[in-house]
């Protein structure tokens, strides 16, 4: 057989691993742990860089809570500064809201009665007025006849002449009031040619004779 055919190398480096095993294999173990080491250097430094981490937007939150809480106190400071003046302002919106309840159904009777004063006829004088009116609280009369109007006050009037008074014309006149809601019968003329003639007359008014002094836009304070 050749050479080749035996798998020789001819003019091969001769090599010879005089070392014992347990050298070796010290070697191995070295470099494992030298692998391991490095492994536990990187998980702590990736640990501590956690925890830094965490503890900067521990700190961070911590900051940001202080500064709220400094903020809604000094809001609360500021809201105990005005707590009086809240209290007038609501004070004062109650007080508008009961007087605009209180006068809802007000009617200027002196402007009023000026009113009915221009309506008699020549020669008649008023000598009595009795004010029938209802409160916020009331409710509104009912009406006495199928034809009459919604009324809110009453004027029962008695007015004096020295000849028949012209009631006709009475009537026609005061159909021109403010709030005019219709006259409730009967119509009085008594009296003498000697001593004068007396007329009574009841004259109903609805609400647009309120004056609604303290009402707004809306019909309310």
């Amino acid at each position: 057989m050749s050479a080749k055919d035996q798998g020789l190398v001819i003019g091969g480096e001769p090599r010879v691993d005089l070392l014992p095993p347990s050298i070796r294999e010290a070697r191995r173990t070295k470099s494992v742990v030298r692998m391991l080491v490095a492994a536990v250097v990187v998980v702590a430094i990736l640990v501590v860089a956690g925890v830094g981490f965490a503890v900067i937007r521990s700190v961070s939150a911590g900051v940001a809570l202080s500064v709220e809480q400094n903020r809604t106190n000094s809001l609360l400071a500021e809201q105990t500064q005005y707590a009086d003046a809240r209290s007038i302002s609501r004070q004062i919106d109650e007080a508008k809201i009961a007087l605009a309840l209180g006068t809802a159904t007000e009617i200027d009777w002196r402007a009023y009665l000026e009113e009915v004063n221009a309506t008699l006829p020549p020669g008649v004088t008023l000598t009595s007025v009795t004010v029938d009116s209802v409160s916020p609280a009331d409710t509104l009369p009912a009406a006495e006849a199928p034809l009459q109007e919604d009324w809110v006050a009453s004027l029962t009037i008695e007015a004096t002449s020295l000849t028949v008074p012209d009631v006709k014309t009475w009537l026609e006149n005061l159909e021109g009031l403010t709030g005019f809601a219709g006259v409730a019968p009967p119509v009085t003329v008594s009296g003498t040619p000697e001593s004068g003639y007396v007329a009574s007359i009841q004259i109903n008014v609805n609400d647009k004779a309120y004056t609604l002094r303290f009402q707004d836009e809306d019909g309310a304070e």
